[in-house]
């Protein structure tokens, strides 16, 4: 148990601490930079999650890995509500249905 604790935390710290930057980067210079970066981190963190033979790398990628799929979120939901506005579509509409697309 207290181990499941300080992993939850080793993988939510670095997404909680990056996705503000990657919001910041977004309001700043549009929603796909920050989008690409992480579509392109996240796409490198799987291509080498299979590799690792030592636990202590295998940590680390994961580490990794999570915060490249985290840092997505932020800027997403972002282009989503202005595609909304654009649009002319209401934004809840919009994340009710991202909503569905997850449900199983």
């Amino acid at each position: 148990r207290q181990y499941q604790e300080k992993t939850g935390y080793a993988l939510a710290l670095p997404s909680a601490l990056i996705s503000p930057t990657m919001g910041h980067l977004a309001d700043r210079r549009g929603r796909r930079h920050p989008i690409t970066i992480a579509l392109t981190a996240s796409a490198a963190m799987a291509a080498v999650m299979p590799w690792p033979n030592r636990a202590l790398v295998l940590a680390v990628c994961t580490v990794l890995a999570a915060s490249a799929f985290g840092i997505f979120w932020a800027p997403a939901m972002s282009f989503l509500s202005d595609t909304a506005e654009r649009i002319g579509l209401e934004v809840a509409w919009v994340f009710a249905l991202a909503n569905l697309a997850w449900a199983p």
